[in-house]
């Protein structure tokens, strides 16, 4: 069974993911997949300097993320073939682990899983969620933002309403973590039962 994490900026995604690992859970952080698909001699990598040029790279053959923003930031087709291959990869691998572990719970902890449609992979979507200003108050603190700049990263994400519409499981982290961490185990506890009737 594939179980989507997801949540806008200062919602505490991670650390619904967090937890689910210290119970020992595998968590398939998509966040890091994106890095790890497009590393040097990569087949993501080279279907990239395929489509988009060389121009892409390094001078040591690694992408060069300033000069790939820069090339797809204003051509929309060229910044589908980017999402497009590096999600691509990414879908493979979460593949290979449920297909290694077919019987088993699979964790995919994903940014930005309603925008990119990777929610329809998905057995079901856990939407971590939190009052404004609670997150603004934990991202001022987590990575010393000023409240335009905290307001404008929450104004590019899909707003929380929008994303409450699209998933039947919430999880409201404007409380403590363990009220978290008790909403969590609701969850969980649903699913084995679930799994198992």
């Amino acid at each position: 069974m594939k179980i989507g994490i997801t949540g806008g900026i200062g919602s505490g995604k991670s650390t619904v993911s967090d937890y689910l690992e210290s119970k020992g859970y595998e968590i398939i952080d998509c966040d890091k997949l994106a890095r790890t698909v497009v590393e040097k001699g990569s087949p993501a990598l080279e279907k990239l300097v395929e489509k988009l040029g060389s121009g892409i790279l390094d001078k040591d053959g690694s992408l060069d993320r300033q000069a790939t923003a820069d090339i797809v930031f204003h051509d929309e087709e060229k910044r589908r073939i980017l999402n497009s291959v590096t999600h691509q990869a990414i879908y493979d691998i979460i593949d290979e682990k449920v297909a290694a572990d077919p019987d088993g719970l699979h964790f995919i902890d994903a940014a930005l899983m309603f925008e990119t449609g990777s929610d329809k992979m998905m057995d079901e979507v856990w939407l971590v969620t939190c009052r404004d200003d609670v997150r603004k108050k934990r991202i001022a603190l987590r990575d010393n933002m000023d409240e335009d700049m905290i307001d404008a990263r929450i104004a590019s994400q899909m707003p929380d309403e929008e994303k409450r519409s699209m998933t039947a499981f919430v999880l409201d982290n404007s409380g403590s973590v363990e009220d978290l961490y008790l909403e969590v185990d609701k969850l969980l506890e649903r699913v084995k039962t679930g799994r198992t009737e």
